[in-house]
C-alpha cells in the first residue's frame, strides 16, 4: 500500500456539546418528522399498489401503519 496517505480527521471537541440555534433545531425536527412520516406511509402504498387494492383499503392500511408507528414510539 505504498503511495496512499492516511486520512486524518480532526473534530472540535466542543461540537458535541454545542447548542444550535432554535431555527436550526426547528428545521431539523421538521425534517425528522417528514422522513419518519414518509417511511411509515411508503410501505402501505407499495403493498396496496402491488395488490391492486381500492383507495378505501389503501387508506385503512396507511392509518394502521401510522397507528402502529405511533404506538411503538410512545413507549
Amino acid at each position: 500500500m505504498t503511495g496512499e496517505k492516511a486520512i486524518s480527521l480532526k473534530f472540535n471537541d466542543s461540537a458535541v456539546d454545542e447548542v444550535l440555534r432554535f431555527s436550526w433545531l426547528l428545521f431539523l425536527g421538521l425534517q425528522h418528522v417528514l422522513v419518519m412520516y414518509a417511511g411509515d406511509v411508503a410501505v402501505p402504498l407499495i403493498v396496496a399498489e402491488t395488490l391492486h387494492l381500492p383507495a378505501s383499503e389503501t387508506v385503512v392500511l396507511i392509518n394502521s401503519s401510522l397507528f402502529v408507528a405511533n404506538n411503538n414510539q410512545s413507549g
